[in-house]
């Protein structure tokens, strides 16, 4: 290998080629996140109408399924796990000193 031509050298570190390839499976995942994050919204919305609509005409039987299939889509729900806090990528809580900051600096 000839160090005086830089060309030839094999560069350190990651190829070039895989970071636009890894921004672009960013991006679809987020696409992907996003798609199922609305189909879940509006499959819960639809359940709340028919609840609302059968506790509102006093139907108790289309009441109690209409409330089982909002539960069923909640247990399921992205929102669920992150309403709760269940995430795997939340942030770890901040240490604060004694006197309120967060730094050790006081």
């Amino acid at each position: 290998m000839d160090d005086a031509n830089p060309e030839q050298r094999p560069s350190r570190g990651r190829p070039r080629s895989r970071y636009a390839e890894r921004s672009e499976q960013v991006k679809q995942n987020m696409r992907l996140y996003r798609a199922r994050q609305a189909a879940e919204q509006a499959a819960l919305g639809r359940a709340l109408e028919g609840l609302l609509q059968a506790v509102s005409s006093g139907d108790l039987q289309g009441s109690f399924a209409a409330g089982a299939a909002v539960a069923g889509i909640w247990q399921e729900s992205l929102m669920r796990s992150r309403f709760l806090g269940e995430g795997k990528n939340k942030s770890p809580k901040r240490r604060k000193n004694p006197d309120g900051s967060a730094t050790g600096e006081a």
